[in-house]
């Protein structure tokens, strides 16, 4: 389910008139970072998912023996709560900066519908 809105986010950047080719690498280092936020974001949800159930099936099984690796689990504390919202803050931090730089384009006047950087293949024949 946080794959769509994922997909969509990157889409909506991969497909901006600031992601072109032949950008500097601080607007590319921008766009991408904001990309790879937005894809991945539903990894860190399964990853910390995969780690409670596993934490839940240990915690069932403390009345009995459990094994060395199970004690461990238990007695770890929950980083999975900060773990996404950390993530959910660089997707949020990268798409804000994005912003901001494509605003910044624009009002200088390197960014405009027709101009050769924001051309795409079909308009460029």
């Amino acid at each position: 389910l946080s794959l769509l809105p994922g997909i969509c986010l990157a889409a909506y950047v991969g497909l901006s008139d600031s992601f072109r080719k032949d950008m500097p690498p601080r607007e590319a280092i921008l766009c991408w970072s904001c990309m790879m936020a937005a894809l991945t974001f539903p990894f860190t949800c399964g990853a910390v998912g995969s780690h409670k159930r596993r934490r839940s099936f240990f915690e069932a099984l403390q009345p009995m023996e459990t094994t060395k690796i199970g004690e461990e689990l238990l007695s770890s504390t929950d980083y999975g709560f900060f773990l996404v919202q950390l993530h959910m803050l660089w997707i949020v931090v990268s798409f804000f900066f994005w912003q901001k730089m494509a605003q910044e384009l624009k009002a200088r006047g390197e960014l405009r519908p027709g101009h050769p950087a924001a051309r795409t293949r079909k308009q460029k024949r």
